[in-house]
């Protein structure tokens, strides 16, 4: 079967029905740091830019980054996955609260950490280094048998779990 074209008729009668549907996204949620700033030298120690820092800002990464556009394009998402209880979990709670998105299917593991990249940038946008803080491995225990859970009543529609905050 071959879909038709996407063209911005058909973009729009889409999305238009968007506000009937909510969709379960289930993945790896991450937040995405950028540090921003000015290079003007190399470093003497190393042949590396000296980034003089001129402003910070995060944004919803990973599957939390996939809610937020099936929101803002009027959707509604039902967001699970697991975080670490620290300071990047709480932070895309906070980002998710600003863009009207439900963090009660976000189940905390305190046993891992919440991923966080952070992306150190100029400000013509030219990335200078990445670190990554995250724990690559397969859920396991209670987490990945509440992760199941929150997805088996998603699927089901007997409990709704996430999903947007009252509008």
């Amino acid at each position: 079967m071959r879909l038709p074209a996407l063209d911005a008729r058909r973009a729009q009668e889409i999305t238009a029905r968007f506000d009937e549907l909510t969709v379960l996204v289930a993945g790896d949620v991450m937040l995405d740091r950028f540090i921003v700033g000015h290079v003007s030298r190399i470093s003497p120690e190393a042949p590396v830019p000296v980034v003089q820092f001129q402003r910070e800002h995060v944004r919803l990464g990973g599957a939390a980054n996939v809610a937020h556009n099936i929101s803002a394009l009027g959707g509604r998402a039902s967001l699970i996955a697991i975080v670490g209880d620290d300071a990047a979990a709480r932070r895309l709670r906070e980002q998710l609260a600003a863009v009207n998105i439900s963090d009660a299917g976000l189940i905390e593991d305190a046993t891992r950490r919440t991923t966080e990249k952070v992306r150190i940038v100029t400000e013509r946008n030219q990335q200078v280094a990445r670190i990554d803080y995250e724990r690559d491995g397969d859920a396991s225990g209670p987490a990945l048998e509440t992760l199941c859970d929150h997805a088996t009543r998603a699927v089901r529609g007997s409990t709704p779990v996430g999903g947007p905050l009252p509008r």
